[in-house]
């Protein structure tokens, strides 16, 4: 039986479906993690790029409600992050948390908003939603500092100067499967989300998918992933056995027979 159908049967025996008409539905990325978690015991997550691990990351609720089935793996390179991230997972009783990047094994360079600006910046979309202060600035950091610096060129005040708010970080860089050894986390792993800010395909490349084999992945397309690079990267998932597919501002990829 396919993941997809398993989704629709997992779904059903939680009175759920998969359309987004009603109240009682879920997007198609909450489906595969249900199916997932419905026929596997001790499922292990790696969430890549986690921040706080609770505003605007759809893979929380599922960590809820299924704590006692769920073994998670929570990288996030900005150290000043870690306290939040930890507290906000209190609640999970297998939660590891790892201060580093996935990528290539070495040092990369992040491009960050400095914390004394984070009150300075208006941000609709953030009070709209009542993001922490915390949670816009912290989820634009970026390898690349033009990109950062044109954010926060949108938000400070007018006549302020964005390349004073913009810090650089020095990060330590370990593939995926480093980080799984490094906090004793077994592979094949099941679900693997991730959120890189345009750098998903270079964090994809790093996590070793021939060997840790995740049979769902998630992550972001509307976060400046150009359309050659995400094409490649498609191409890519798809030789090692991934259908690909759109799932709102993201994608999903299934690993075929996971």
């Amino acid at each position: 039986m396919s993941l997809k159908s398993l989704a629709k049967k997992a779904l059903g025996k939680f009175g759920y479906s998969v359309s987004r008409a009603s109240e009682n539905s879920l997007p198609v990325y909450h489906a595969m993690i249900t199916a997932i978690l419905a026929y596997r015991q001790d499922a292990k997550v790696v969430i890549v790029g986690a921040n706080d691990g609770v505003t605007n990351d759809p893979f929380f609720p599922m960590a809820q409600r299924f704590s006692h089935k769920t073994d998670i793996l929570l990288v996030e390179p900005q150290k000043s992050l870690l306290p939040i991230l930890q507290e906000n997972y209190r609640f999970h009783p297998r939660t590891r948390l790892l201060n580093k990047a996935i990528g290539k094994p070495g040092q990369i360079n992040l491009y960050a908003v400095r914390s004394e600006y984070w009150n300075k910046l208006k941000i609709p979309y953030a009070r709209e939603r009542n993001w922490p202060e915390y949670r816009a600035p912290t989820g634009i950091t970026s390898t690349d500092r033009d990109a950062v610096l044109a954010w926060v060129s949108r938000y400070l005040p007018a006549g302020s100067d964005a390349a004073l708010t913009v810090e650089e970080l020095d990060v330590p860089s370990v593939d995926l499967r480093t980080a799984l050894s490094e906090t004793e986390m077994t592979y094949p792993i099941d679900i693997l989300q991730v959120d890189a800010e345009g750098a998903d395909d270079e964090v994809l490349y790093a996590c070793n998918l021939e060997i840790t084999k995740p049979a769902l992945i998630r992550f972001e397309i509307a976060g400046g992933l150009e359309v050659e690079r995400l094409d490649a990267l498609v191409n890519y998932l798809a030789r090692l056995g991934y259908d690909t597919f759109p799932d709102g501002e993201d994608a999903v990829s299934l690993r075929v027979g996971a």
